[in-house]
């Protein structure tokens, strides 16, 4: 149902319209104005009709750039998990590496004893 206003005016003569008008109004009949005889008419547009504006948001452009800014934002994560790992694997190679020549110089502090 539409809702209208707590108060309407006739554009004719400025006299305050009463609630029964206004809901004659909303109903689909033809109001007079009380004060000056003012015709009125809501005129409603049928759901099948196109709308007159344009939209205020293209969903499908916005569906579109939400796909493709998801998708670079996937190859960039690829991207620096790759960096973490490799980057972790180097890291383990190091500490390996330190503690093979650790456990050397142990190996030869007890072979010296």
């Amino acid at each position: 149902m539409t809702k209208l206003p707590k108060h309407l005016f006739c554009s004719n003569c400025g006299t305050a319209l009463p609630k029964n008008l206004m809901n004659s109004l909303v109903i689909g009949e033809i109001a007079y104005c009380e004060g000056c005889g003012q015709k009125f008419q809501l005129n409603f547009t049928s759901v099948e009709s196109e709308p007159k504006r344009k939209p205020l948001i293209d969903w499908e452009k916005t569906g579109v750039d939400l796909q493709q800014n998801l998708e670079k934002i996937g190859k960039n994560l690829q991207k620096v998990s790759e960096v973490v790992v490799n980057a972790s694997i180097k890291t383990a190679q190091k500490v390996g590496e330190e503690m093979k020549k650790f456990g050397d110089e142990v190996k030869k502090f007890i072979e010296d004893e």
